[in-house]
């Protein structure tokens, strides 16, 4: 299993495009924020990470490369985290199924971006 401590050893894999977290559940908004180093990424799976919230969603503006964001069953992300993925121009794809605090009303600018398909609220 995958902790906090252990996201922190990926900063040097800075080629790295592609990196799955989903279902570990010891990944904190402390290691979601050690990923800004890995710039390349154009997917990332956070899928089922019940202790990333709204501050680790808000970590991921250093990204700016990611096309695919899942994020679905994060329980703690709210509204307000996904109004900062706005910053991430080049999403294509954002999973938030099973995200209960996230509404449609959270999503506003987000479902209005051309080329971006949302899953989820």
């Amino acid at each position: 299993k995958v902790t906090g401590a252990g996201v922190v050893e990926l900063k040097h894999l800075t080629a790295l495009n592609s990196l799955d977290l989903s279902c570990c559940e010891k990944v904190t908004d402390a290691g979601v924020g050690e990923l800004k180093h890995l710039t390349a990424l154009t997917s990332l799976d956070l899928s089922c990470c019940r202790n990333v919230t709204d501050a680790g969603v808000v970590e991921l503006k250093h990204l700016t490369a990611l096309t695919s964001l899942n994020l679905s069953c994060c329980k703690k992300v709210t509204d307000a985290g996904v109004e900062e993925l706005k910053h991430l121009t080049a999403l294509t794809f954002l999973d938030l199924e099973g995200c209960k605090k996230v509404t449609g009303a959270g999503l506003g600018e987000l479902k209005r971006r051309p080329g971006l398909r949302i899953f989820g609220p």
